[in-house]
């Protein structure tokens, strides 16, 4: 289930659901009559057409994979044992990312600007391996 801090944990639900795909439409063929009980019975009938809808499963699938790279990228972020060096390095991933895209670019940056603190500079700066790489931002 998704939780409110948890931002990449709504990736992991979508990714579930679509694996899913199956066993969700050979439960409504199985079960519908029960399922049609559920209250409310106005939302239960239509969640049940929408299961059965290719249109959802496409969309659903695109949905993935234009959030797949940005969710596992900000996965990493969220994670316990983040390390606090690869913060830019991270950002400058997703900025990358949307080169086509000014407007998430600029919103990517100005994310960073906010988070963007003296330790996190020189983490970055001290780690070795990221010397080769760059800077991201100019």
């Amino acid at each position: 289930m998704p939780v409110a801090t948890r931002w990449f944990s709504y990736y992991n639900s979508l990714s579930t659901l679509q694996s899913l795909k199956y066993v969700c439409i050979k439960l409504i063929d199985e079960e519908g009559d029960i399922l049609k009980e559920i209250a409310p019975k106005n939302n239960s009938a239509l969640v049940l057409s929408l299961i059965k809808s290719n249109t959802f499963w496409d969309r659903l699938s695109k949905l993935i994979k234009n959030i797949e790279f940005p969710s596992n990228v900000i996965g990493k972020l969220e994670s316990d044992d983040a390390s606090l060096s690869l913060v830019y390095n991270y950002f400058g991933q997703l900025y990358n990312y949307y080169e086509d895209e000014k407007d998430i670019q600029r919103k990517v940056k100005s994310r960073l600007e906010f988070l963007l603190t003296p330790s996190i500079s020189l983490a970055f700066i001290l780690t070795p391996k990221h010397a080769a790489q760059g800077y991201f931002f100019r």
